[in-house]
């Protein structure tokens, strides 16, 4: 799994010749990609740029003068973790260069340093045509890397779930998995605050930048890496790629457009995995026992609240946390029968009522438990350089973590995580998986550096090792929060980590979004929220109004699941009150009726490796300062390429600014509508406390599930699930555009063949019914109002339904029937 992208890239060795010529100095094409991308190198100096036939430096540049191309550092760092963060104390050491004359007489390019260093340098192709450098450095270096100039103007983005936002232009993030802490400060790498989050800090790095002009970087296997984007306080005008090593893979994408680039990352990285279909329901969080799990489960169904799954993360026990308050959990691996009594049970119930349940585990081993014994005594920990077994506070309690390099620790680890889904868990929250030290040792002769940002993939390739074995793939799930590259191919479902449950814009509700479209541009596109967050430590527990407007925002994220929270009892909660309750009932039938639109994305995100959640370089293109303005909006994303999501993540507000596209864009919660022509355009829209600004854009086909369905889970019971209305489809078309959807097998065309209008469609040519005589009628008006009208249509096979200024028509929906709500 580490070696992912090396194992599929081909490395392509240069010609040896009898008798070398003299190198030719200057930029030369050496590799051209299928799509017309080229390597360029100087074989004299070692300076290499990326571009294509017209222009050797279109995607990226040469490094200037002054900036090596090809770079080796010794450092004097000494690195020590506490609470799952890392510093990093001593002297990084300057670049030295390795530019100097080729020898192109030995397989590959040799370079000599100054002080005689030997390094090569290999390129070929790469997966999904891109470019494979390898650059090997000898002498055991500390740190290796590559640099390319910068483009004035160029944004960069990616490198994972970034809390700070999405735009990483001028910056040189560090890439390893760390505890993110709570909230995001600016200092320096060698300090350490027991609480307070570091700015720069992930639970979720991934080694990717992909940048708007259309080129994206990768930094292959696990290492530890770092990113310096053209940060004018290191190296101005440079864009370098590092490993904390001496051998560094560097992938390039020079796929056009960011879109592209993305695309072609995610499936090289790792295909995305399936998810159940049950996952794209509402998941409610549900702690205390069994009595109040069956309770919330009678509740749900009683008020008509959709739901596919309940997650009790205190299956395993609860207890006070000390440090920040709040009720916590045992870090343990086996069932608490007194906190859970007939837990099994309960879940059959559970599953006869439509729920999947979801429970918890973390790879920490703590003292309180036998699981602490066993490993000490088996030697499945990892041990400190003094070869003792390694311990360390865990937030306020002791232990360690599995060594899950150890083939007998990963066994005896899986034997414990077997015994939930024989009692018939359908998958977990697989948490944590940052935390392991940097000095130690562990498996056969490895240090934690070595396996440090491997030991997440790790940890989710074990726990979806159990759930396949046991459900089958694409059945069951863990979600993670700390992951790498790859991780997409292991893992359905991502979440955003503990942010505060407050509007703070450091570590509250807009960072949750910012995570989530992040990690979209990395290659992570199954993503949810915590409602409404978890920490509570510096600003206090949830409110009513940071409840209500993160459950309209997580609506639209692809997951939408409730957290308890650290501060259980104090935290606002879906059912405190009537208006939450109403509120919550609303956006949860508003998520479950997309599912059909959900699994649409689901399709594209695994076939093509697009995100469901997508920052506008992904849907949009343009130049200039309007471009520019709607590139950079804040607190803005796309839903697929065709939803324009504005959430309001901000006290007190009930007016927010939208940056919308060219075109006519719809309001899909209200009936407003807006057309913008000649340049992207800021509009001032209406977000009262209870509704969310979301905008459709004109030609989208919008399918909605059956209303009256409450879970998509398979077994349903007397509930009415999503199997029981198959046969169910609607529709929301937007006119003014064309457009198309293909959904299971069968295409449906929106065509808009002039001004639009409501009135009385033909089926066929055969007009429908002026007006549905009740209930139960079809191919009839149920309604016509000023900028909307709704149909009820029984579909036959291959049909036309033409309207003033509007066909839809479909290849084959025969035995589908459901509504058309036409906008115009």
């Amino acid at each position: 799994m580490t070696d992912r992208l090396l194992l599929i890239a081909t490395l392509s060795l240069l010609l040896t010749a009898c008798e070398p010529p003299e190198p030719e100095c200057g930029l030369l094409p050496v590799y051209e990609t299928n799509s017309g991308g080229r390597l360029y190198l100087d074989q004299c100096t070692g300076r290499m740029s990326v571009g294509d036939a017209d222009d050797p430096e279109r995607w990226l540049p040469a490094a200037g003068a002054g900036h090596p191309t090809l770079g080796w550092a010794d450092d004097d760092i000494v690195t020590t973790m506490r609470q799952g963060r890392f510093v990093f104390e001593g002297v990084f050491d300057v670049w030295r260069s390795l530019d100097g004359a080729a020898d192109l007489s030995q397989p590959g390019i040799l370079f000599t340093g100054s002080d005689d260093t030997p390094a090569s340098l290999l390129y070929g192709p790469g997966p999904q045509d891109s470019i494979h450098l390898r650059l090997e450095v000898g002498g055991a270096p500390d740190r290796t890397s590559i640099a390319f100039g910068c483009t004035e103007g160029e944004r960069f983005y990616g490198t994972g779930a970034r809390p700070q936002g999405t735009d990483h232009t001028a910056s040189s993030p560090l890439l390893y998995a760390a505890e993110q802490g709570i909230g995001q400060r600016d200092y320096d790498l060698d300090e350490f605050d027991v609480l307070n989050g570091r700015t720069g800090d992930s639970y979720f790095p991934v080694p990717w930048t992909v940048t708007d002009r259309g080129v994206g970087v990768a930094i292959g296997g696990t290492p530890m890496s770092r990113m310096y984007l053209c940060d004018p306080f290191n190296e101005r005008d440079t864009a370098r790629f590092e490993v904390w090593g001496e051998t560094l893979d560097l992938f390039i994408f020079p796929s056009g457009s960011p879109r592209q680039a993305v695309s072609d990352w995610t499936l090289a990285s790792g295909p995305p995995v399936a998810a159940p279909d049950w996952a794209y329901g509402p998941w409610i969080a549900v702690q205390r026992g069994t009595d109040a799990l069956l309770a919330v489960a009678d509740q749900l169904r009683d008020e008509g609240i959709p739901a596919t799954a309940l997650w009790a993360q205190d299956w395993i026990g609860g207890r006070p946390n000390t440090l920040g308050g709040g009720y916590d959990l045992h870090y343990h691996w086996e069932w608490d029968e007194e906190q859970y009594p007939g837990l099994p049970d309960a879940i059959d119930s559970l599953h006869d009522d439509g729920f999947a349940f979801l429970g918890y585990f973390n790879p920490f081993i703590t003292e309180d438990f036998v699981e602490w014994t066993e490993a000490q005594d088996n030697g499945y920990l990892p041990l400190t350089p003094d070869g003792e077994p390694y311990e360390f506070a865990i937030v306020d309690r002791y232990g360690s973590q599995v060594d899950l390099s150890n083939e007998e620790a990963w066994a005896w680890a899986k034997e414990y995580l077997a015994a939930a889904p024989e009692m018939g868990q359908d998958g977990w929250m697989c948490d944590f998986a940052e935390w392991l030290p940097l000095d130690a040792t562990v498996g056969p002769g490895l240090s934690g550096l070595d396996l440090h940002n491997a030991y997440p993939l790790q940890w989710q390739t074990l726990n979806m090792e159990v759930l396949n074995e046991a459900w089958g793939e694409g059945n069951a799930l863990c979600f993670n929060r700390s992951g790498w590259a790859g991780t997409q191919a292991i893992a359905p479902v991502t979440w955003g980590g503990d942010q505060e449950t407050t509007f703070a814009r450091d570590d509250g509700m807009p960072t949750a979004r910012e995570i989530g479209v992040g990690l979209g541009l990395s290659g992570i596109g199954r993503y949810g929220s915590d409602i409404a967050g978890f920490s509570s430590v510096v600003g206090g527990p949830s409110t009513q109004e940071v409840y209500l407007r993160w459950v309209e925002m997580a609506a639209f994220e692809p997951v939408m699941r409730t957290h308890d929270g650290l501060a259980e009892e104090a935290n606002h909660h879906w059912a405190v009150d009537d208006v939450t309750l109403e509120h919550f009932r609303r956006y949860a039938r508003l998520h479950m009726q997309l599912l059909p639109y959900l699994r649409w994305l689901d399709v594209a995100y695994r076939t093509e490796g697009l995100p469901m959640m997508r920052h506008t370089i992904l849907v949009e293109t343009g130049e200039g300062e309007a471009w520019e303005a709607l590139r950079d909006a804040p607190d803005q994303h796309f839903l697929g390429d065709d939803l324009l999501i504005a959430p309001v993540l901000d006290e007190g507000v009930v007016e927010r600014s939208v940056v919308l596209p060219v075109g006519r864009w719809y309001g899909l919660l209200d009936g407003t509508s807006h057309d913008v022509t000649g340049e992207p355009t800021s509009v001032a829209v209406a977000a009262p406390l209870g509704t969310i600004p979301v905008f459709a854009r004109a030609g989208l086909v919008l399918p909605l599930g059956d209303p009256e369905v409450v879970t998509s889970y398979p077994e349903t019971g007397d509930v009415v699930g999503a199997a029981d209305r198959a046969d169910r489809l609607h529709f929301v078309v937007f006119t003014g555009a064309d457009g198309s959807l293909t959904l299971d097998g069968r295409a449906w065309t929106l065509a808009s063949t002039g001004a639009a209008g409501g009135g009385v469609p033909t089926l066929d040519g055969a007009p429908l019914e002026a007006a549905c005589a009740d209930e139960d009628a079809t191919d009839c008006v149920q309604s016509d109002e000023d900028g909307e009208a709704v149909y009820r249509v029984d579909w036959a096979g291959a049909q036309e339904l033409v309207g003033d200024g509007w066909t839809l028509s479909v290849d084959d929906a025969g035995g589908l029937s459901g509504t058309v709500t036409v906008r115009y």
